[in-house]
This record gives C-alpha cells, structure tokens and sequence, in this order.
C-alpha cells in the first residue's frame, strides 16, 4: 500500500509542475487587451484662415415705375436665380467652445431673371442681373467636438445691372432698350456648420439672406419715340438668398 501512494505521488509531479508553470507565465506575462479608445481630439479654431465656395442664389427682384405724369404706380416682381463662385478670408478667436470671427467674402455670380414691367403707355420687358456680391460679417459659434456652429451678420455689397425695353407694334415707332448698372448697399443675416476633417482644412454649408433695400434708378433715353419720364423714377427693391459649400485653410 505504502509503496502505491509513493508511485502515485510522483506521477502527480509533472502534472503540479505544468499547473505551477502556467500560472507563473500568467503573473510574468499578462493577457493582451485592446487599447482603449482614444477621445476625439478637439479643434482649435484661433487664427487666420481664408478659402474658397461655390453655390446659387435666388430671390427677387421689384420694379416699380412711378409715372409722375398720371400718378400711377406699376409694380412687378421678378424672380432672380444663378451660380455664384468666389473666396473668403477671416480671423476666429476661440475661448472655451465658444469661437467669435470677423470675415469677408466676395462672389461672382450670374444671378438673372427676365419679366413683364408695365408702364402707363407700354407693355415693356425688365431684365435683372446680380453680376457680384460681397459681405462684411462679424461671426458668433460653439463647437461641438471637431464642428463649428455659427451665426453671422454685417454688411453687404452687390453689383446690380437692369435693363428695360419695349418692341415696337406697328405703327408706332416705339422700340428702345436701356440699361443701367449701379454698386448696391444692404445688410446680411446667415447661419452655417463648418467640420474640421484635417489639422488645418474645414469644410463649411452657408446660407445668407440679404435685403438690398429700395433704390430710384434713371435709365438713360435711348429713343425719341418714347416720354424721357419713361425712363426715369424706376424703384427696385433687390432680395438675395444664397446657399454656399466651401472649404478653409487654417493657419
């Protein structure tokens, strides 16, 4: 029996010896475990940056003839749209996740539209083309991770071009076209959300209302056949929408 219970234990010491290894490798060497997830690092929107943009715009706009002759008032809604491509340059100051800016834009566009203005003599043609605008905007946001979110308003310019005529219907002598084109001054209110994809580039969607107000244009007389009061005392009011995708480099 003694001699039994010897052979038994030794062949019990490999055994305990594997039992005692493995744990020891487990104390010396720990298990492998997955890195944990890194937090996403936040953008520091401070500094300068400038880029460019692309989009449309679309709106209306108003001609009104004031004949000074009958006392009659003509009014005309002309509905405006086009592309519009151009660039921005602005400045950002950051403190905490709140970010404020100044920034300035300007667009070529070819923002048109063609209608029937009346006056009291003729049924005539109005034509209305935005040929450029631009904005002088300070910028509030807060930051949501690696996005922006802001407001913006200022001021804003535009290059407007108009154009009347009228064809002649036998037999009067009455055909004419007149243009003219004057800068425009207005005001601006817009929102957008701009995302940081790379250390120093952004990408942004912009939309921006801008009110041109009222102004009296005097086109010059291009016909003898026609009042010269026909071509003075125009009203036009002029209202923008625009929609812009565009990109930043931050330095």
């Amino acid at each position: 029996m003694k001699g039994r219970l010897i052979a038994s234990a030794l062949a019990a010491v490999p055994m305990l010896a594997i039992a005692v290894a493995a744990q020891a490798a487990d104390v010396l060497l720990p298990a492998h475990k997955s890195p944990p997830p890194q937090p996403l690092v936040s953008t520091n929107w401070s500094g300068l940056y400038f880029g460019a943009h692309a989009g449309a715009g679309w709106g209306s706009t108003n001609a009104d003839f004031n004949d000074s002759i009958l006392a009659l008032r003509w009014d005309s809604a002309i509905p405006i749209n086009g592309p519009l491509v151009g660039g921005q340059i602005g400045y950002n100051w950051q403190s905490g996740w709140f970010v404020y800016g100044l920034e300035a834009d300007g667009s070529w566009s070819n923002i048109v539209g063609h209608g029937l203005c009346n006056t009291t003599a003729f049924f005539m043609n109005c034509s209305s083309k935005v040929e450029g605008v631009a904005t002088f905007t300070g910028r509030i946001g807060a930051t949501v991770e690696r996005a922006l979110i802001y407001l913006k308003g200022g001021g804003a310019w535009a290059r407007d071009s108009e154009t009347i005529s009228n064809v002649a219907q036998a037999p009067f002598a009455t055909a004419f076209s007149s243009n003219t084109s004057v800068n425009r001054w207005g005001w601006t209110l817009g929102m957008g959300l701009e995302y940081a994809f790379l250390p120093n580039w952004s990408a942004k969607i912009e939309y921006d209302f801008i009110d041109f107000g009222s102004q009296i244009y005097n086109f010059p007389v291009t016909s003898t056949a026609v009042g010269p009061t026909n071509f003075a005392n125009w009203s036009y009011t002029v209202m923008v929408h625009e929609m812009k995708l565009g990109v930043n480099y931050h330095f």
